[in-house]
C-alpha cells in the first residue's frame, strides 16, 4: 500500500513537472526589424519569426534561437544586425541572416562570423541597448553611454569619424535615462526636456533641433520629454504633458501631417496632443506606433497599399490609427519597423499586422492589415 501511495505522488510530481514545462514563454519585450521580428522571455530565451535565411527565403514560423546566452534586453537595427545584453552585462551581437538549428533557428556565420560581442572596459555592466543603421549603444547601470560601430557621421559621440570594435564611453554626457541610435545619429535624454544628440541627419541638419557634431549638443525644444524614438530621418518624442513629439523629414507621413501643412519645408516640430498618457512609443522609417494608457494602440505614416484593390500604392495614415487587437486585453508594448509592426497584448500575445513575409526576399508580399497572432513554441 505504501508503495503504491509513492508511486501515484511521483506520477502527480512527474505530472506537474511536464506541465510547468509546456507553459507557454513569459514575454517581457518584442522588437519588430526589416529582416526579422522577436520576443524576449523572462527566462532570457529569445524568439524570432519571418526571419532571412541566406537563400533569400523568410521562414514565417516562430521558433527559439539558439546559440545566443540567455539575454535581458534586445534590440534590431535598420538592416537587420542584433545585439542583445546577457545576464553579465555583456554586449553580443550578430547579423541578419539565421539558419535552421536543432530545436530552432541560429544566428548564420555563412557572411560573416556570428554571433560575435563588442568588449567593454572592466566593471561596466550593460542594462539597455539600442542598434542603429551600423552602429551600437548601449547604459550602463550608472547612467553612462557606451557606442561602438560606423562612426563616419560622427555618431559615435567621440569627436572623430573612426570606427571602433569595442565599446567606447560617450564623453561629455550626464548621468541618462532614455536613448536610441538612428541611422547615422544617436540621441538621448539626461532628465525630462534635457536632450542631448550627435552625429548627423543630412535632410534637416541646418536646424537647431537636429545637430550636425561628433560630440553630444544639447538642443532646444519641448521640454518633459521622457522617451525618445530614432525613425530614419526623423524622431519622434514623449512628453508627460501629455504629447507626442515628431520632427524631421515628413517625405513618407512619418510626422502625421500632410505635406501641403509643411509648406515646402523640410522639417517640422508636430506637437500631438493626447488626450492620456503615452505609455510607449516606436518609430520605424515609415511609420510610427504609440500604446495609450487605456491599452490602445495607435500608429501613423506608411500602411501597406492603398485601397481594396491593393494596388501597392502606399496608403500614408496622417491621424493616428487606432489597431483592432483582441479584447478586453490591453496592449502593454508595441514596436514599428520599416513594413510591420507588433504589439505585446496583457495576455502575453503577441499580434502583428503590415507586410506578411514568408516568401523569396524578392517577391512582394502580402499587406495584412488585420493582426495576426504569433504562435511561439512552449518552453
Amino acid at each position: 500500500m505504501r508503495v503504491r501511495s509513492l508511486m501515484l505522488v511521483l506520477f502527480a510530481l512527474l505530472a506537474m513537472t511536464s506541465s510547468a514545462a509546456a507553459d507557454p514563454p513569459k514575454i517581457v519585450k518584442i522588437v519588430a526589424g526589416p529582416w526579422q521580428a522577436c520576443a524576449l522571455a523572462s527566462s532570457g530565451n529569445l524568439y524570432c519569426w519571418q526571419v532571412a535565411f541566406p537563400d533569400r527565403h523568410f521562414r514565417l514560423e516562430a521558433k527559439r534561437v539558439t546559440g545566443v546566452p540567455a539575454l535581458k534586453d534586445l534590440d534590431i537595427g535598420a538592416q537587420g544586425l542584433s545585439c542583445g545584453i546577457d545576464v553579465a552585462g555583456s554586449l553580443i551581437c550578430w547579423h541578419s541572416y539565421f539558419e535552421d538549428a536543432a530545436g530552432g533557428y541560429k544566428p548564420s556565420s555563412v557572411y560573416q562570423r556570428s554571433p560575435f560581442t563588442l568588449p567593454i572596459a572592466k566593471g561596466h555592466a550593460l542594462t539597455r541597448v539600442a542598434v542603429g543603421f551600423a552602429h551600437v549603444c548601449a547604459l550602463d547601470a550608472g547612467g553612462d553611454l557606451w557606442c561602438a560601430g560606423n562612426n563616419s557621421d560622427g555618431e559615435l559621440g567621440t569627436g572623430d569619424s573612426e570606427g571602433r570594435d569595442e565599446m567606447r564611453k560617450v564623453p561629455g554626457l550626464p548621468a541618462l535615462i532614455a536613448f536610441d541610435a538612428g541611422i547615422n545619429n544617436t540621441c538621448a535624454i539626461s532628465r525630462p526636456g534635457d536632450v542631448w544628440c550627435w552625429g548627423t541627419d543630412s535632410p534637416v541638419a541646418n536646424h537647431p533641433m537636429i545637430v550636425n557634431s561628433k560630440v553630444p549638443l544639447q538642443i532646444t525644444g519641448p521640454k518633459s520629454l521622457l522617451q525618445i524614438q530614432d525613425g530614419r530621418n526623423s524622431m519622434c518624442a514623449i512628453s508627460s504633458e501629455p504629447s507626442v513629439y515628431c520632427w524631421g523629414d515628413n517625405i513618407l507621413g512619418q510626422l502625421g501631417v500632410p505635406n501641403a501643412e509643411m509648406k515646402g519645408r523640410l522639417f517640422a516640430v508636430v506637437d500631438r496632443p493626447m488626450d492620456q498618457p503615452v505609455l510607449s512609443l516606436s518609430s520605424g522609417m515609415f511609420s510610427s506606433c504609440i500604446v495609450l494608457q487605456d491599452g490602445a494602440v495607435e500608429c501613423w505614416g506608411v500602411w501597406g497599399p492603398s485601397g481594396p484593390t491593393a494596388s501597392g500604392v502606399p496608403h500614408i495614415v496622417y491621424d493616428p490609427q487606432r489597431k483592432s487587437l483582441p479584447l478586453p486585453a490591453r496592449s502593454v508594448a508595441v514596436s514599428s519597423a520599416d513594413d510591420k509592426a507588433c504589439a505585446l497584448l496583457s495576455d502575453g500575445s503577441i499580434w502583428c499586422w503590415g507586410y506578411k513575409r514568408g516568401s523569396d526576399m524578392d517577391a512582394k508580399p502580402p499587406f495584412v492589415d488585420e493582426p495576426w497572432q504569433i504562435m511561439l513554441p512552449e518552453e
